[in-house]
């Protein structure tokens, strides 16, 4: 056997040898890596006994329209907050913003007390990887309102992909008209950062048979909706972030969004109006 034979037949034994020695990945080994990267995702921040006691606190429109995913075991709860914002309807003039505790009951919410009440809840979907739900929820106290209108906004970082929204609420109950639905109009939305609802704060309803003319009915309660998806989990730092503006005196309102990696909602108003923001941190 000449000396380049035996090179080659020693070459092919040392790899021959070599496959013989390399531990062979199993399928459930394979799976097993997945498994971990699925279990990655979000868990409760809030315990079922933190959901309880909040909404042991809620206004009861607020307790209706979340109630369904607090109380779940399917939505991994990832933050909640609210503030009261006292307001002098006859000079326009604000207090101070109050940031409620979560836990404690919402004394401001009287009809004596005039302001404006909002909550940000934000709950991770484990049953539809990667989804994430925001809920932008208002109430007025004591009234509001003017004939402008207002806008409701959400925002979030990370860049993630708007599925759907919506928005919706209800003026105050009337005798002859019951409880009217507020029009909602989706007026901007930008992708991977955030979505904005405007509404009439105020409508008058004109019913012929009423000897008195139109009714004037004003905002009571409601809320914006954002379903949004990444790829998959990226375990980064962000927040979202509601901000309700109320218009005074002038319509002139720009609503425009962060970039995707940030969460930040800016506003142009006009001499007169005024907004209040609310935010929850959140890792996407």
């Amino acid at each position: 056997m000449s000396r380049t034979v035996v090179r080659v037949f020693s070459v092919l034994l040392s790899v021959l040898m070599l496959l013989a020695f390399t531990p062979e990945v199993s399928a459930a080994a394979s799976s097993s890596v997945f498994t971990q990267v699925a279990l990655a995702a979000p868990s409760d921040v809030l315990s079922h006994s933190n959901m309880q006691q909040i909404m042991t606190t809620m206004p009861i429109n607020e307790k209706n329209v979340v109630a369904g995913h607090m109380l779940s075991s399917r939505y991994a709860k990832i933050g909640y907050s609210r503030y009261f914002l006292p307001l002098n309807k006859a000079t326009n003039r604000l207090g101070s913003p109050i940031r409620l505790n979560s836990y404690a009951a919402v004394t401001p919410l009287s009809n004596s007390d005039d302001g404006l009440y909002i909550s940000l809840y934000a709950d991770y979907d484990t049953s539809v990887h990667y989804n994430w739900d925001l809920y932008g929820y208002f109430q007025w106290t004591g009234g509001c309102c003017n004939y402008t209108p207002d806008h409701i906004a959400l925002a979030w970082g990370g860049g993630l992909q708007l599925v759907s929204s919506y928005a919706y609420g209800y003026y105050n109950h009337n005798i002859l008209l019951g409880t009217p639905r507020i029009p909602t109009t989706l007026d901007d939305v930008t992708p991977g950062s955030g979505v904005d609802y405007r509404f009439p704060e105020s409508r008058r309803f004109c019913i012929p048979a009423y000897p008195r003319g139109c009714p004037i009915l004003q905002a009571n309660w409601g809320y914006s909706l954002a379903t949004i998806h990444e790829s998959r989990y990226h375990h980064t730092a962000s927040n979202v972030v509601m901000k309700y503006v109320h218009t005074y005196s002038d319509t002139s309102v720009s609503v425009s969004f962060g970039l995707p990696a940030s969460a930040s909602i800016s506003l142009s108003t006009a001499d007169g109006n005024w907004q209040i923001a609310d935010y929850v941190p959140v890792t996407f």
